[in-house]
């Protein structure tokens, strides 16, 4: 009398030199090893970045340490800790008022909120690694809004008004990838949003919203 389910998701295999793994030959990996060396969140993200589900993916742990390197570390920690360092060095550790947005603001700023719906899109269609992927481009191209725009120079000219806009703007669009990596990486991305103040579960809806990082 049960309902059968609709949907039967079937994974891939984990390959180790594009083999099966196998006790006999020694081709084993230890999960709970790797969680503990690298994090938990860590490694669920390369888990779900790494393989499309349905077809198998290679593991190494050569790969987990270039992903993280790359993706967490010199990308999404890299945006986190720069826009972080910039809001206490120049604006007492306050989130700046945000003034009038010009077209690169905008631009950012319409990325970020349209990453919301493509992301639920994307993982409905069990697309996991497609919808990180994403938010991780998104990541990206704030890294290079914030070198354009210079925030040490703006504060070097005295130009407080335009620093105060693109340092709101980025502390924002950092709420945003951090609601929508907070599936892969809750740990770490609760405490990422917790620095900006926002201490509610994250949701969908707060990721299609502006403005919920409090100045």
């Amino acid at each position: 009398g049960l309902e059968p389910p609709h949907t039967i998701l079937a994974h891939g295999w984990w390959l180790i030199d594009d083999a099966k793994m196998s006790k006999s030959r020694g081709q084993t990996v230890k999960p709970l090893d790797m969680a503990a060396n690298y994090g938990i969140d860590q490694f669920r993200y390369f888990l779900m970045r790494e393989m499309t589900l349905g077809q198998d993916a290679n593991f190494s742990e050569e790969a987990l340490v270039s992903r993280i390197n790359s993706d967490l570390a010199n990308d999404y920690g890299n945006l986190a800790s720069r826009v972080f360092k910039m809001i206490e060095t120049y604006c007492r550790g306050l989130v700046p008022v945000s003034k009038d947005l010009r077209n690169d603001d905008e631009e950012l700023r319409s990325l970020a909120l349209g990453l919301g719906q493509k992301v639920q899109a994307a993982v409905e269609g069990f697309d996991l690694n497609g919808a990180l992927a994403m938010v991780m481009d998104a990541v990206k191209a704030t890294n290079r809004y914030v070198e354009s725009n210079a925030p040490w120079r703006l504060a070097k000219e005295g130009n407080q008004e335009r620093l105060d806009t693109v340092l709101n703007t980025s502390a924002e669009v950092l709420r945003i990838y951090s609601i929508l990596f907070w599936p892969a990486m809750p740990s770490k991305c609760r405490q990422l949003l917790a620095r900006l103040g926002i201490h509610d579960d994250p949701s969908l809806e707060q990721a299609q919203n502006w403005g919920l990082v409090k100045s």
